[in-house]
């Protein structure tokens, strides 16, 4: 069973288990992979930062480690605090964690270059603004595989869509009993007032299995994915394959919610000196967040519409800067009249930047 946005979330996991396997058996890793490249760079990231911490310093970073790597945490937001770390690092400036206290909940204080400001980082996760989080896909996924593997005498190939009117409220153990019965009946559609389920069946994967194409099939299902949102999971036999897919009937907003977090960011700062806030999009590769910053409306950048949000309140004139970015392969600096992209470091992405004009700060004390 395949689920992407687990696979994204988890990649340090599968990744650093693989290269201690090759490292135990002194096999060849390959650095030109982007996971393995991600992950190395964050241990080299932890350890660079580490070094001039204190020990009550030491003991907070490692409990902050143990538990990103727990499954209800995101070690991709660690991530992106390292990626901002290595990228003022590399720029000269001296990094320390913010203490901590009622006043200073900041990520980073940033020296250097005759400059002091603030940073700090936050991430957007795939599920930002859906009634249907990761944490909730996970266990209905579980559920379907479980009834599908339940049901011998079901051997059809295609789409199993699970709505539900907001938030999943039921069981795993009544939605596998659920999915179960839905498959044995084999009809093409059920609704009920807690869910509704529908399979649409795909007969050309049948058709590809049996020939042996089972790359045109996991290719056919990862086109699928632009007609859902991120929450699918993939079942692939010899000769069978299912999409699962759940969803929610209310509208997702995510522009709300990532206005919302920016603001509540905004008073994790001190308001006695220059602040920036560094937000990161998970799960937006960077091809698709160089198709934001590309888009305009009505003479403006779609992006641009988070940092006006941000600026406009006299009670946030202490931030200078807004930097949005996403996960990446390597990028070039380049510079056009509508884009502005800055290679951050080696596994960073695309970045874009906005400057408050109503800040009492100058835009040049966080450069």
């Amino acid at each position: 069973m395949s689920v992407p946005s687990l696979d994204r979330r988890y990649y340090f996991h599968s990744t650093y288990k693989r290269l201690a396997k090759r490292n135990r058996t002194f096999g060849r890793i390959d650095i030109g992979e982007p996971n393995t490249t991600r992950a190395i760079s964050l241990v080299a990231a932890l350890k660079e930062f580490v070094t001039p911490l204190s020990h009550d310093e030491r003991a907070r970073l490692r409990s902050r480690i143990l538990e990103s790597l727990d499954p209800d945490r995101d070690i991709r937001e660690l991530e992106h605090e390292m990626r901002a770390f290595v990228h003022y690092k590399s720029a000269g400036y001296t990094v320390t964690p913010g203490d901590g206290n009622k006043m200073d909940r900041f990520d980073f204080l940033i020296r250097g270059n005759n400059r002091e400001f603030e940073l700090e980082c936050k991430t957007f996760a795939e599920s930002i603004g859906t009634p249907v989080s990761v944490e909730d896909s996970v266990y209905v996924f579980r559920a379907i595989r479980k009834a599908v593997l339940a049901e011998p005498s079901f051997r059809e190939s295609g789409i199993l869509r699970l709505i539900f009117p907001a938030r999943p409220l039921l069981s795993e153990q009544e939605l596998e009993k659920i999915v179960a019965k839905f498959l044995l009946q084999a009809p093409t559609e059920q609704r009920d007032t807690r869910y509704s389920l529908r399979f649409e069946r795909r007969p050309e994967w049948d058709a590809w299995l049996k020939e042996g194409k089972h790359s045109d099939v996991v290719d056919n299902i990862a086109n699928q994915f632009a007609e859902h949102n991120l929450h699918f999971m993939t079942m692939l036999s010899r000769n069978h394959a299912v999409m699962g897919v759940v969803g929610s009937e209310q509208r997702s907003h995510p522009v709300t919610s990532i206005f919302s977090r920016l603001k509540k960011a905004s008073d994790q700062f001190s308001k006695q000196r220059p602040a920036v806030l560094w937000g990161n999009f998970l799960g937006i590769g960077e091809s698709e967040f160089r198709g934001l910053l590309a888009e305009t409306r009505l003479g403006h950048r779609s992006l641009d519409v988070f940092g006006h949000n941000l600026f406009k309140s006299s009670n946030r004139n202490h931030i200078v800067r807004l930097r949005l970015s996403a996960d990446g392969l390597n990028v070039q600096a380049t510079r056009s009249e509508s884009v502005y992209v800055r290679n951050e470091i080696h596994t960073g992405g695309p970045a874009y930047d906005l400057t408050s004009r109503v800040s009492r700060y100058s835009a040049e004390s966080t450069e």
